[in-house]
């Protein structure tokens, strides 16, 4: 049998160029298993698209630039679900993968995986999102075995069925539902702003001690900002990732925060990296 590199990851939407280092650092430190990374850069301005580009390069990951969306698919989802589908259609396919997926740009592994131990008996990890009767694989974290699904049985395009609507990567539910024999590893997705924080304890001490300690400065330095959307984590009682979220400025909240955030989220992971 001919070797199989083992991962083929595309990340796209960043807007932060230092991650793309924090990321590859983390897989480095963490996944089992060689990965290469595809950058989808869909930056609004040239400026930050050449720092995207210059990280992307000095981190020897393969680089796109997503071209111009059209007027009609300029919401945060279409636009998503565009950058992310220029992507994989773009992307060098030039080794035979054992594995393809997409993360956010802001989801971190922190804890060690091995992905050919807990995709053994599964064919794909992933996070379940539902809209009413419409359930589909989250973008912000999906692999899967490629003797099981193809790239291209996944559109992962919006989805409107029977009225209802479903973000980035909704069409995936119309291949989840044709073939049930697909046996998915679903991470738990804990977003501590819908749950009470007296169930927060067991969650976040789930993650790695300097993670652990950033959270919790974190959610003190948001409280005292006035900002009410936290950290996310996303686990297995064998890994865990972490959603660093909010870095995109989306809420409106003060840009000195979000730099800060940033900053400690960094000094965190390289104290758990270096560790």
């Amino acid at each position: 049998m001919a070797f199989r590199m083992s991962v083929k990851l595309v990340i796209c939407v960043c807007v932060q160029p230092d991650f793309i280092w924090l990321q590859t650092a983390c897989f480095k430190r963490f996944l089992k298993q060689p990965v290469d990374l595809c950058i989808v850069d869909d930056s609004r301005t040239e400026e930050l698209s050449q720092k995207i580009k210059e990280v992307t390069e000095a981190c020897g990951h393969e680089y796109l630039r997503s071209p111009p969306h059209e007027p009609h698919r300029g919401d945060s989802s279409t636009r998503h679900a565009d950058t992310l589908l220029h992507g994989w259609r773009n992307m060098r396919r030039d080794k035979p993968y054992k594995y393809i997926g997409t993360l956010d740009s802001d989801f971190f592994l922190v804890t060690p995986l091995d992905l050919d131990t807990v995709l053994a008996e599964k064919d794909i990890l992933c996070v379940k999102h539902t809209r009413e009767h419409i359930y589909y694989f989250w973008p912000g974290c999906c692999i899967w075995r490629t003797d099981k699904h193809q790239l291209e049985d996944f559109h992962w395009d919006i989805c409107i069925d029977q009225g209802i609507r479903a973000d980035t990567g909704g069409t995936t539910y119309y291949y989840w539902r044709d073939h049930p024999e697909t046996s998915p590893l679903e991470l738990e997705e804990y977003q501590l702003v819908h749950i009470p924080r007296e169930r927060w304890e067991s969650i976040l001490t789930r993650l790695p001690a300097p993670i652990l300690e950033f959270c919790v400065a974190d959610i003190a330095v948001a409280d005292g900002c006035g900002v009410r959307w936290w950290s996310d984590v996303y686990a297995v009682p064998e890994f865990v990732f972490f959603h660093l979220r909010d870095v995109s400025n989306w809420q409106g909240v003060n840009g000195a925060y979000l730099q800060s955030k940033c900053e400690r989220f960094i000094e965190a992971c390289l104290f758990l990296i270096n560790g």
